[in-house]
């Protein structure tokens, strides 16, 4: 994603810029192949700052599941959850943010991934090292 947010006024704007250009092509070829010789020195081109940030703020936008663990989810060792009070409360908060939730399988993976993988504890399908926050905590579910 490249931000580009100037416009030109119409009173700004050149009506012969094309014939300017024309004007330079020379000048204008030779700042390219200077462009190419820099670029393949360099091994490519730094990213703006403005496109890091852009590109930032969009994963972030686009990490659900990152933003479901940071509103109603604590991370500590010491904790568990067990995956059915985990996926519920997802779905529920998937459905308010307006995202969507997927099946269990999918969800699960992607805990695998972030390292809450599932286990059984007395018979319970769990997830270690996660909990739900004390706001969110199902009545009468566990999460120490």
């Amino acid at each position: 994603m490249v931000p580009f947010d100037v416009v030109i006024p119409q009173a700004e704007q050149d009506t012969h810029l094309g014939e300017k250009l024309e004007l330079e092509a020379d000048a204008i070829l030779a700042w390219v192949i200077a462009g190419w010789a820099d670029y393949q020195a360099r091994g490519g081109l730094a990213e703006p700052e403005g496109v890091l940030k852009a590109t930032e703020a969009y994963q972030a936008d686009s990490d659900a599941v990152g933003r479901f663990l940071a509103d109603c989810c604590l991370i500590n060792p010491h904790l568990w959850v067990s995956v059915g009070d985990l996926f519920d409360r997802w779905v529920r908060w998937a459905a308010e943010d307006g995202s969507e939730s997927g099946g269990k399988r999918v969800f699960g993976d992607v805990l695998d991934k972030r390292g809450f993988a599932a286990t059984k504890s007395n018979g319970t399908r769990i997830r270690r090292g996660i909990g739900l926050s004390t706001d969110e905590q199902e009545e009468g579910g566990e999460t120490w």
